[in-house]
């Protein structure tokens, strides 16, 4: 089982070409596996959301936590140099209301396995598309 640390509030910056890099609210912060043991600020729901999916693969599921790096960007003096155009690559931002039915207390959410999980990852954006 694979559970999602889902940002819920925008980190912001007052330049533009910074603030355009952060994190935002829906953006997936972290996949942990089942039974994880969260912290404060994760159980804060301004801060964070939990979303639980069991049956669901942890490591194919990690993927959603990475960052967005320029395709483009190449260095030969520093070939293993990567240029982050997105510090998350996935969002849910414009899913969240999706979560309503699967809400279990606080923060945390469970969405069962099957097609439910299915149209829970058919909302996450690519933002590098």
């Amino acid at each position: 089982m694979a559970e999602f640390l889902i940002k819920n509030f925008d980190s912001t910056h007052p330049a533009p070409l910074v603030n355009e890099k952060l994190e935002k609210a829906g953006d997936i912060v972290e996949v942990r596996p089942d039974g994880s043991v969260y912290g404060r600020l994760e159980k804060d729901p301004n801060k964070f959301l939990i979303v639980r999916c069991p049956g669901m693969d942890l490591e194919s599921s990690r993927a959603f936590a990475e960052a967005y790096f320029d395709p483009l960007f190449f260095d030969p003096e520093r070939p293993d140099e990567k240029r982050i155009l997105k510090i998350r690559r996935y969002s849910i931002a414009d899913g969240i209301p999706f979560l309503g039915p699967y809400h279990v207390t606080g923060n945390e959410y469970e969405i069962p396995p099957g097609s439910q999980a299915g149209n829970f990852l058919a909302r996450l954006v690519d933002k590098a598309i």
